[in-house]
């Protein structure tokens, strides 16, 4: 029985996705009764996130050591080729996920769960929805009950953890005045303006609610027929639900992912942060609001794209990664 290090980050500049994925696949890994420990940085986002999961944690930055379990998976968009070569120099199979950088060429697997992502054609890299890892409890919620289309429309607004641009604020902006809307703002737990949005809560308009120490995203996606978020996971987990999406980037070079998202037809990608008006908002919402039609098709759609099925793909790939002998897994092609 091998023994998995999951060695990822998250925090105020980068988000929680990656730190949820990375949990999500460990619960699975421990279900079969392999010890999985975190290597991850210095936040305490990230510390409060991993309280409440039974699992050994050690911080991220001592050069002079390195994770000793048979098996490192490494869930950062961060180039560590470095990491990567010293992890194979001492004896340890590594795996990748969401990382496109050189040090792909020196792992046993790189893994790119997308909904965007383009075979790379390279010996050993698995990439596209597929291995997209939905966690449990959006699994269970798929199965519950969803809304039917009626007006107002139901408005799921969540721009993650932190919202270091304050994207929570030009949304509420501009929904603040459309008509037959009903809108959920939730407020995420690394939330730095929360100043800004008194002058909207004081007025408090019983068609806008805004929650604070929301634990679980899942519930909410079934009580509304739109989700506005920035471009991360949170895309994925509002695709998995059926629940056509407005997106807005954090960073220029969420572009061409956003880009890739319009031609799925499952919702609007708006662009960077800084070129997206308030009307630009407003348009994109007012086409579900207006046409039933195109809910219907979008929400069909996203809900085909993912089968929930992902994490299961990796921990296969996983196991027969670890039953191969030390010149490593030799699978090949792009799934």
């Amino acid at each position: 029985m091998y023994s998995v290090t999951i060695w990822t980050e998250g925090g105020t500049d980068i988000g929680m996705g990656h730190v949820v994925r990375s949990v999500n696949l460990a619960r699975l890994i421990m279900e079969g009764g392999i010890f999985v420990e975190f290597w991850v940085n210095d936040s305490p986002l990230v510390a409060g996130y991993l309280e409440g999961f039974d699992v050994r944690v050690h911080p991220i930055g001592s050069k002079k050591q390195l994770p000793s379990t048979e098996l490192v998976i490494l869930d950062t968009k961060k180039d560590v080729t470095e990491l990567v070569r010293e992890l194979k120099k001492r004896g340890r199979k590594v795996m990748l996920i969401d990382n496109t950088t050189p040090a792909r060429r020196y792992a046993d697997v790189t893994v790119i769960p997308s909904l965007f992502s383009k075979p790379l054609g390279e010996k050993n890299v698995y990439s596209g929805r597929e291995f997209i890892i939905i966690g449990e409890n959006f699994l269970k919620a798929r199965g519950r009950k969803h809304l039917e289309y009626a007006h107002p429309l139901r408005v799921l607004v969540t721009m993650g953890g932190a919202d270091p641009n304050n994207l929570t604020l030009k949304v509420i902006d501009a929904l603040w005045d459309m008509e037959n809307i009903d809108v959920i703002v939730v407020i995420g737990p690394a939330y730095r303006h929360t100043d800004t949005l008194s002058r909207y809560e004081r007025e408090a308009r019983p068609w806008f609610n805004f929650i604070y120490g929301v634990k679980d995203m899942a519930p909410l996606t079934t009580l509304c027929h739109v989700g506005i978020t920035a471009m991360g996971t949170t895309v994925n987990e509002f695709a998995y639900m059926g629940m056509p999406s407005i997106i807005i980037g954090n960073y220029p070079d969420d572009v061409a992912d956003m880009d890739a998202f319009n031609e799925l037809n499952i919702g609007t990608a708006l662009g960077y942060h800084m070129d997206v008006k308030k009307e630009h908002i407003q348009e994109a919402l007012r086409h579900f609001v207006d046409d039933e039609t195109l809910w219907r098709t979008y929400s069909k759609r996203a809900g085909a794209l993912i089968d929930g099925n992902g994490r299961l793909r990796i921990l296969k790939l996983i196991n027969t990664m670890m039953e191969k002998d030390e010149a490593g897994f030799q699978a090949t092609g792009s799934a």
